[in-house]
């Protein structure tokens, strides 16, 4: 066998299209997995093959192959995205009892955040409701900004009442 005929058995065939829509479909969806592919740790994209020929692959194939990765990254996310959900509903649940009543609830977060129960039920829920859903990435970030501004506020409201505690706590030691 000669060079050239070993070197061609070994590489595979290249997939050319011919509709310059298709073909910029194509570098876009090649870019798009090989930015994923770097981006993500390979625990992300469990159970997600990534040849190494992608320009071997036909546009419908790479598409998919996208979309799997995609779906992959999500479910990872996924479970992340459930902790969130809970925690602000948590600290919001903890905002409206220590503003509107006279529950004295400061520190519910903060316990709900460490109990491994709680982790456990919401692991199990993630489990049940939505290992089939794809959540994109722009919800994933809105609840996580809304989560952050909720645990701020929580942690601003209580902060000046703890100042004037600590304040107070202060003044009459001395006496």
């Amino acid at each position: 066998m000669e060079p050239d005929e070993e070197d061609s058995q070994q590489l595979a065939p290249i997939y050319i299209a011919t509709d310059p829509k298709e073909a910029e479909k194509r570098r876009m969806t090649i870019a798009k997995i090989l930015q994923y592919s770097k981006t993500f740790p390979i625990e992300y994209l469990k159970g997600v093959q990534i040849p190494n020929e992608l320009h071997s692959l036909a546009t419908e194939e790479l598409v998919t192959l996208l979309n799997d990765i995609r779906f992959a990254v999500s479910q990872t996310n996924g479970q992340n995205m459930y902790s969130t959900a809970f925690d602000f509903g948590i600290v919001s649940t903890e905002s409206i009892l220590c503003t509107f009543t006279p529950i004295r609830a400061e520190g519910l977060s903060e316990v709900c955040k460490n109990d491994q129960n709680i982790k456990a039920i919401l692991a199990e829920l993630y489990l049940e409701q939505s290992i089939n859903h794809y959540v994109c990435p722009q919800n994933r970030l809105l609840l996580s900004v809304l989560t952050s501004i909720a645990a701020l506020h929580s942690h601003n409201i209580n902060k000046p009442v703890l100042q004037l505690e600590k304040e107070i706590e202060d003044r009459w030691k001395d006496l």
